[in-house]
């Protein structure tokens, strides 16, 4: 467990300087609502007195943490785990900083003091609007504004809007992912396997992204290069289930149904409660046993994905046409 230290040291009434572990810093205000600069910028904290509930708002913008944790479902993320942008001014919060202490020092020790604190403050006031015009917050913001594009499902937009990003910031891992990720939505496979091979290969190597190449090239039509990278998964891997799905759709594709079927019962079969890979799972295997002719079989796993949810995609029409063409 880390240990953290705070202490603060009141200038005035409204005023102190806020000292903590490896960071110093300087705020001024009222109750509910103060004004500062730390080490990671200029900031204002609006809180409702008494209450202990407040929030604080970085204004030159500020790193996120991002969660070292994989998302579960590729086909929404990716759990593509891919470095923040770089900060371009990553130490102008900490110089704005010392600034202001030196001067709030200065006017500790100067008559009038007062005048020199209100000058501090107006010095932190500028530097926030010299930091929201830099060209690092002017990135952040772009940054930003691909993100929200793409949680809108403005696919096109986003294409647009990543390749003018990164034709000055070629290095941008994020925004190639978002690049390959509209790519792929749109439909233009070829250009999202161009983009995310590479990309894929120095960003991160879970298995969820295998799948999600894998997607692309059998989209693409590239079958043996989807199948290879889907027998890289092993039974161990919590994808796993989903990559033989994807394999069977692959030989089905080429019209090898007898392989796609080996395939597919490679899988646990035998589970009774059925999550939405399994269900997937057994609808596809009654399907391609419907397409082969094996009715019997095809009836068996139809009926286990109707007991587990009623209204799987067209199981029960399919159920219906071969109970009526028996």
């Amino acid at each position: 467990m880390g240990i953290r230290f705070r202490r603060s040291i009141k200038l005035g009434k409204h005023s102190r300087i806020n000292i903590g572990k490896g960071t110093v810093g300087f705020s001024t205000g009222g109750k509910g609502l103060r004004l500062g600069v730390g080490s990671k910028g200029p900031y204002t904290s609006v809180g409702i007195p008494g209450t202990g509930i407040s929030k604080m708002s970085y204004l030159g913008g500020t790193k996120t943490r991002r969660s070292n944790k994989a998302t579960p479902s590729h086909f929404d993320v990716n759990g593509i785990k891919y470095p923040n942008s770089k900060n371009v001014y990553p130490g102008m919060g900490c110089i704005v900083s010392i600034l202001v202490l030196i001067i709030v020092f200065v006017g500790i020790a100067v008559p009038g003091n007062s005048y020199v604190i209100i000058g501090a403050v107006i010095l932190s006031i500028l530097s926030a609007i010299v930091i929201y015009l830099s060209p690092g917050s002017k990135l952040r913001r772009r940054l930003e504004y691909i993100r929200l594009i793409y949680r809108q499902n403005r696919f096109e937009d986003t294409i647009v809007a990543a390749q003018e990003y990164l034709v000055n910031n070629a290095d941008d891992k994020q925004v190639k992912f978002l690049l390959g990720m509209s790519y792929y939505r749109t439909e233009r496979y070829i250009e999202a396997i161009d983009l995310l091979k590479g990309f894929l290969k120095e960003a991160s190597s879970y298995d969820a992204d295998k799948i999600f190449l894998a997607d692309c090239y059998r989209l693409a039509k590239k079958y043996d290069e989807s199948i290879n990278e889907l027998q890289q998964i092993t039974e161990t891997s919590a994808d796993w289930i989903r990559a033989i799905i994807l394999q069977a759709e692959c030989f089905r594709d080429m019209g090898k149904r007898d392989l796609a079927i080996e395939v597919l019962k490679r899988g646990p079969l035998l589970k009774r409660n059925l999550d939405k890979d399994l269900l997937e799972l057994h609808y596809l295997l009654g399907v391609i046993y419907e397409e082969v002719g094996d009715r019997t079989k095809a009836l068996k796993h139809l009926n286990k994905v109707i007991s587990c949810e009623f209204n799987y995609k067209d199981a029960q029409d399919r159920l219906r046409n071969i109970e009526e063409s028996k």
